[in-house]
């Protein structure tokens, strides 16, 4: 390394120490005087840019990738250059940049996912279904891709689409309760109360609050539930001869308090989406 070179690296290596040290505006200034001195050196320019972009500092940010981009095609400064017009919310120049960056390089899943955002910005549903498609064709565990075109297929009333991104999810997060309710959800509309319960029984056995309901009813002294009507047991009794003799959704969705209030979660369940149903029948 001649000279020139050892200079322009002490130089470089300052800057950085600077931006280590979060005295962002001198590293500002020290990265331009390299610049300046050296209008071709990456690293500098590349770190700049990155800087400019962490200050919100978009105009000046994009001008130092566009420096970049004249050095040489590359899809991380195709991908930064997207990044920052779909954070200025210029979704039309950031499908440019980001289909250049796919273009060079089509496995970065970062860019691919940002690009599906963006034509979603734009409602191209379509585009973005495709890149989400895309994405899990590379990806095929990529829980955001699953996420996001689950969402897209709910809003087309795709449910099935839906329940195959939904058990995709659950294979790689069973824990995940916000998709399990969307399947709860998914299955009522499909008029599959069962499959629909079955599911919520699974929510309310890995819920806290469910859990610590249980756990106090179980630990409830007898007679707790004694009122007027008789104990909850009683009440049970009755309301299930009830049911046997006509179904009436009032008498399910009783039931099924009763059997919240005495602890049987499951049970409770079972009944609340049979009157659901028997609701829907009736319309």
């Amino acid at each position: 390394m001649d000279r020139k070179e050892k200079t322009k690296y002490s130089l470089f290596n300052a800057a950085i120490k600077l931006e280590y040290e979060n005295k962002l505006k001198k590293a500002v200034n020290a990265y331009q005087n390299i610049i300046n001195t050296y209008p071709r050196f990456k690293p500098a320019l590349e770190n700049i840019a990155s800087l400019y972009s962490r200050l919100e500092r978009y105009n000046e940010a994009l001008s130092s990738y566009k420096k970049l981009s004249d050095l040489g095609d590359d899809y991380l400064t195709f991908y930064n250059i997207g990044r920052i017009h779909y954070k200025q919310h210029n979704y039309k120049d950031a499908v440019l940049a980001l289909e250049k960056s796919k273009g060079i390089n089509g496995k970065y899943v970062v860019t691919i996912l940002l690009l599906a955002l963006c034509y979603g910005r734009m409602k191209n549903i379509k585009a973005a279904k495709i890149c989400f498609r895309d994405v899990l064709k590379i990806d095929n565990k990529n829980e955001a891709a699953l996420n996001a075109l689950a969402i897209l297929l709910y809003e087309e009333k795709d449910y099935n689409g839906v329940l195959n991104c939904i058990e995709k999810i659950l294979i790689i997060n069973p824990k995940n309760k916000d998709i399990r309710k969307l399947k709860v959800k998914i299955l009522s509309s499909m008029d599959r109360f069962p499959e629909s319960a079955e599911e919520l029984k699974i929510i309310s056995s890995q819920d806290n609050a469910y859990q610590l309901y249980n756990k106090l009813v179980s630990k409830a002294p007898e007679g707790l539930y004694l009122d007027k009507y008789g104990e909850i047991d009683n009440k049970i009794g009755k309301l299930k001869d009830k049911i046997a003799k006509s179904d009436k959704p009032d008498d399910f969705i009783s039931l099924s308090l009763c059997c919240l209030l005495k602890g049987d979660t499951d049970e409770a369940i079972d009944y609340l989406f049979k009157a659901k149903q028997l609701t829907r029948t009736e319309k």
